[in-house]
């Protein structure tokens, strides 16, 4: 997959994104994971927004989800982000969250992003329905979900700063005990664990239905 532009406008924001060969291999391997594209997609500027110096670029895949990225903006962390459209789908994925790690399929969950949250051990990232990622240095804790309520990311927060020492996997999956009801039990996805960003442990719904106690630390 290449992203390419049919007007000087494009064409000139894109050579920005361009300029950084590493970073632009490692948006389009996330790209070529998020959606269904051709060998070349057409992109065009969706906004400018001149206060903020931000200038964004959009196209879709032939899954007609659109998909915008940005090209510069005055805010250096606009640059990492990649924002899935679709049909009941707003995603918004952070490949800065992967510090220097190539993006795979394994990992590309963990790059999701909404809220933070500041915990006693390190950072929680959500959009309170469909993921929860707690990091702590080169660990990180994540569930994934479709939730048709809000959870009290307060109280998870809360929980997870009970722990004097960095909360294990199974300290996670326990501070969400409170918040997961049995009918949520059918909306949860998965719990993942990684370790420097790859996927070292997994816990499906059909798992915890039999109870946490089979979580392992």
């Amino acid at each position: 997959m290449d992203i390419i532009g049919n007007d000087y406008e494009t064409k000139r924001n894109l050579s920005f994104i361009r300029s950084n060969n590493k970073f632009y291999k490692k948006m389009i391997d996330a790209l070529n994971i998020l959606g269904f594209f051709d060998k070349k997609v057409e992109a065009e500027v969706f906004n400018v927004d001149k206060r903020l110096g931000k200038v964004d670029l959009s196209f879709t895949d032939n899954n007609g989800d659109m998909f915008i990225i940005c090209s510069k903006s005055n805010n250096k962390n606009d640059l990492n982000i990649i924002r899935k459209l679709g049909d009941d789908i707003d995603e918004s994925y952070d490949l800065s969250l992967l510090k220097k790690s190539e993006v795979n399929n394994d990992n590309i969950d963990l790059c999701r992003t909404d809220k933070v949250y500041n915990t006693k051990h390190g950072r929680l990232i959500s959009d309170k329905r469909t993921f929860i990622s707690l990091f702590l240095g080169n660990e990180a804790y994540q569930l994934l979900a479709d939730f048709n309520h809000d959870i009290d990311i307060y109280n998870v927060v809360n929980e997870i700063n009970k722990y004097d020492i960095k909360p294990t996997f199974k300290n996670f999956v326990d501070s969400l005990n409170s918040e997961i009801t049995d009918d949520d039990l059918d909306h949860v996805i998965a719990f993942n664990a990684y370790k420097d960003y790859v996927k070292v442990g997994s816990i499906r719904m059909d798992n915890l239905t039999k109870g946490y106690s089979k979580v392992k630390k």
